[in-house]
């Protein structure tokens, strides 16, 4: 008698829906891929010298720039293909959104000062991220239309 069973035969996982990307959407990833590695790298570089000028404190301006440059290079990916698996897209707006969020409390809880420069940074981290969300918002929206 064997005491020794099969398993049974695991199916592969299902393929992620993929979803089209049009030249809006594909100029916005790469337009603010490309901003957020200037803004990384830049913050890296200048955080400190950047609080002086905004207000903002240089652990806020660091945090940002240690967050941007992942998102940077997965946005410029995403923007450099004519397709995108929607489980990509959806964490891209994920980050936008929240992004976006964040910067909105920030400007308006009162716990921080910025100076004029600070404040048009953080409206600019509103809006920016705002649009490129929207962007991919009606994207995922078509590609799940379409399906």
């Amino acid at each position: 008698m064997s005491t020794h069973t099969t398993s049974p035969v695991l199916s592969p996982p299902a393929a992620e829906p993929v979803v089209a990307l049009d030249q809006r959407v594909r100029w916005a990833l790469l337009g603010d891929g490309a901003l957020a590695t200037v803004l990384g790298l830049g913050g890296l570089l200048t955080g400190h010298l950047q609080a002086q000028w905004t207000g903002l404190p240089p652990e806020l301006h660091l945090a940002a720039s240690v967050g941007l440059l992942p998102y940077a290079v997965r946005a410029l990916q995403t923007g450099r293909g004519r397709t995108a698996r929607t489980g990509r897209l959806s964490t891209l707006l994920v980050i936008n959104v929240v992004y976006a969020v964040t910067a909105a409390a920030l400007l308006v809880n009162g716990w921080l000062e910025p100076t004029v420069l600070g404040t048009a940074l953080l409206v600019s981290y509103i809006a920016v991220p705002g649009a490129v969300g929207a962007c991919i918002a009606a994207t995922l929206r078509r590609g799940t239309a379409a399906r």
